[in-house]
């Protein structure tokens, strides 16, 4: 008698099959929580960007536009740019007439922008706000998602 041991064709293909279909599943919520995590580091720079600001503010008795008043390397010609450190937000902040303080914003930028909250700002008094679109002022929802 000559057994022979092994898979057969179909159980191959069936396997293959259900490999599939996890991957299928498990890629994109992988890549939705790794962008998740990435939000972390515009929350990370625009609260230490926040904090650098009063720093100077106590120093000089008026806030500034410019990053590299904070120490931080202006994104090219733009003096009032950062890259966040991982290159995923660009944070952009001015002076905020209005309320006398100043208004931060970290925009997505690379991969990131494929996350549903594409934009976060914070203001002198500490609001914090996030939004969904990569342009236009209204539609802004109060505090940061987690």
């Amino acid at each position: 008698m000559n057994e022979q041991s092994g898979f057969t064709l179909i159980e191959l293909m069936v396997a293959i099959v259900i490999l599939g279909v996890i991957l299928a599943v498990a890629v994109p919520s992988y890549r939705g929580h790794v962008r998740k995590a990435k939000r972390v580091d515009a929350f990370t720079a625009l609260t230490h960007m926040a904090s650098l600001q009063e720093q100077y503010f106590s120093e000089n008795r008026t806030y500034t536009k410019l990053v590299s008043d904070l120490g931080l390397s202006p994104l090219g010609s733009a003096q009032q740019t950062t890259l966040v450190e991982n290159d995923n937000y660009s944070v952009w902040m001015n002076l905020n007439v209005a309320n006398g303080g100043y208004v931060m914003v970290a925009k997505a930028i690379n991969g990131q922008v494929d996350d549903e909250y594409k934009r976060f700002r914070i203001y002198a008094n500490g609001k914090k706000q996030h939004h969904t679109s990569l342009t236009g002022n209204s539609g802004w929802v109060d505090n940061w998602p987690e």
